[in-house]
């Protein structure tokens, strides 16, 4: 099994952080929280489980649906309720 590392790092004195992975340094996401905890100035955790998952799950549903011909294109949403 391929091991991968996240990193992440408190950039401010709030709770917004700047998030990279060993397979991609080059490209940082801003992770923070809405107001007052936050500023709202990047993806919230949650949000980011979000499209995790729904990506995960597509890329599963286009490799299959290419083993039965070409895709032309694809389009996914997923809603999350948090309580």
């Amino acid at each position: 099994m391929d091991k991968m590392n996240a990193y992440i790092k408190l950039v401010n004195q709030k709770v917004q952080f700047s998030a990279v992975s060993d397979a991609n340094p080059g490209r940082p996401l801003t992770l923070d929280y809405v107001p007052p905890l936050g500023d709202g100035q990047g993806f919230a955790g949650l949000e980011l489980l979000l499209l995790s998952f729904c990506g995960c799950v597509s890329t599963a549903v286009v490799a299959l649906l290419r083993r039965s011909g070409s895709v032309a294109g694809y389009e996914a949403r997923a809603t999350g309720i948090r309580q």
